[in-house]
């Protein structure tokens, strides 16, 4: 039986993944929904990694590290494990970018700050609250 999802492609449709978290990215989920599935991007947003930092313990050690090195603001600690999982993303969606010669996989998250992406991974931002990082592998 032919996979419902892979057969969109067929249509020009290109399936994005609503949601990403660590315990997504550490087991190989993502991967599998890459290969398996024909994901084609994940997006997410503040809300989402909210959900998915607060449940569960996936996050603990990246937190208390964190802490333990003095890092205690809350807002930049957030934004850098969201940035971080968004980075891993765009990892696993680079098989997908090198098939389609960078037409499709990106890794995106709504954000507050930039700066803290990484400039060589960075395709776009748009200013004014709420930016968007877009993360595609070259």
């Amino acid at each position: 039986m032919t996979n419902p999802l892979r057969a969109l492609q067929e249509y020009g449709q290109s399936v994005w993944l609503d949601f990403i978290s660590r315990e997504l990215l550490k087991s190989g989920g993502l991967g599998r929904l890459i290969a398996e599935d024909g994901i084609r991007g994940v997006t997410s947003n503040p809300s989402i990694f909210e959900k998915a930092i607060g449940h569960g313990d996936d996050y603990d050690a990246l937190i208390a590290a964190a802490e333990e090195a003095g890092d205690r603001d809350a807002g930049a600690l957030f934004e850098g494990l969201a940035i971080r999982d968004i980075l891993e993303g765009a990892d696993a969606l680079n098989p997908v970018y090198q098939q389609n010669s960078a037409a499709t996989a990106t890794s995106r998250s709504r954000c507050r700050r930039i700066s803290r992406c990484r400039p060589a991974r960075r395709s776009r931002r748009r200013g004014g609250c709420g930016r968007t990082c877009t993360a595609p592998m070259s």
